[in-house]
């Protein structure tokens, strides 16, 4: 284990104390999601990551600045070194002018071959129906490390409650891969559709499932894919 990744696992773990101190305090609001899912799918790419189950969590904080942060974590509970291993930790900041909503974020994931920072920013337009442009660049932090590249995504989102206490949420995206992570140059579609029902006002049900087609012609294993999840979601702090 390299000094970077341990220095990374160490901070992450500050972070998390630091976080979830602040959000005792309700200085701000935290929302904890955790989801089961049959493989480790990454819908920017279209790529299986890791093929078996695998549990993923995440704490996301946000303060009434725009300033947000979140710890991601990928396991298939097994104590062997593979890729469904993964932790991720988010800096960002979001902000809005009119309907014009924007974010930045910095990104860093502990990996097995070799951590990756990467770099993203997003802008979208507040309508019923959203569209949005997401540019997301890669690197490795060591040359060892994964292959860096940049995905460009532009798509559509939306959310509206079909019930009182059941939100359905749908996206549709188009993304070009330059080759990140070693995978070839590609075009790819995808979507998403999931239902978020509300047990309490502060936790929620959740169930959701990932369509993706490659748009390119590719030799490096994608291929369409429909990767279902359950889960939950806790919201903590806050009204």
């Amino acid at each position: 284990m390299t000094i970077n990744r341990i220095a990374a696992i160490i901070g992450a773990a500050i972070l998390l104390a630091s976080l979830m101190a602040n959000v005792a305090n309700a200085q701000e609001t935290a929302t904890l999601t955790s989801k089961y899912t049959p493989v480790y799918f990454y819908d920017s790419n279209g790529a299986r990551f890791y093929n078996g189950p695998v549990v993923q969590s995440d704490l996301f904080v946000t303060w009434k600045s725009g300033v947000y942060a979140d710890i991601w974590t990928s396991t298939a509970g097994n104590t062997r070194l593979d890729f469904d291993k993964e932790i991720d930790v988010t800096i960002g900041y979001a902000g809005k002018v009119g309907r014009l909503n924007y974010k930045t974020e910095l990104l860093y994931f502990v990996v097995k071959d070799g951590d990756v920072l990467d770099l993203n920013t997003e802008v979208s337009l507040g309508f019923v129906v959203s569209p949005f442009i997401r540019v997301e660049l890669y690197k490795p932090v060591e040359n060892t490390g994964p292959k860096q590249g940049t995905i460009l995504n532009a798509g559509l989102r939306s959310s509206f409650k079909i019930a009182p206490r059941t939100t359905l949420s749908l996206e549709v995206t188009a993304h070009r891969d330059s080759g990140a992570f070693g995978y070839d140059r590609a075009d790819i579609l995808s979507g998403y559709i999931g239902l978020a029902v509300a047990v309490t006002d502060r936790t929620s049900l959740l169930v959701g499932v990932t369509p993706s087609h490659p748009l390119s012609v590719v030799r490096d294993g994608r291929k369409d894919e429909a990767v279902w999840e359950v889960g939950f979601s806790r919201r903590f702090g806050g009204k």
